[in-house]
């Protein structure tokens, strides 16, 4: 299955809201990367990616999810995951992911 991105700037909470449905695997993440940091050079914003449809993140996936942490950490901006699949969610507890990332399941935090 392939990525789905649609992205748009929340005017009223000031962030970019991101939907990402299907797969992010090696063949996604250079797309889904390049389209980060093209939405970050128009606007420097904080990152809510709603990942309800993700079925499957690998670690090149990862890679970019850790990379895009890293410019927003930089510039003092934030991301969050909303609410991830179960399959998803242990990947990034396995990884310890959910404890730099801040991770919310229906409007619950269960960041670690």
């Amino acid at each position: 299955m392939s990525l789905s991105i649609d992205v748009k700037y929340n005017e009223k909470k000031e962030n970019w809201e991101v939907d990402l449905v299907g797969d992010l695997d090696i063949n996604s993440s250079v797309t889904l990367k390049d389209r980060l940091n093209e939405i970050l050079d128009q606007r420097e914003a904080d990152i809510a990616f709603k990942i309800r449809d993700l079925a499957y993140i690998d670690s090149t996936g990862l890679g970019v999810m850790i990379s895009l942490l890293n410019r927003l950490d930089k510039n003092e901006k934030a991301m969050v995951i909303m609410d991830p699949q179960e399959n998803v969610l242990k990947i990034f507890k396995i990884t310890g992911l959910d404890k730099v990332i801040k991770i919310s399941k229906e409007g619950e935090s269960i960041e670690g």
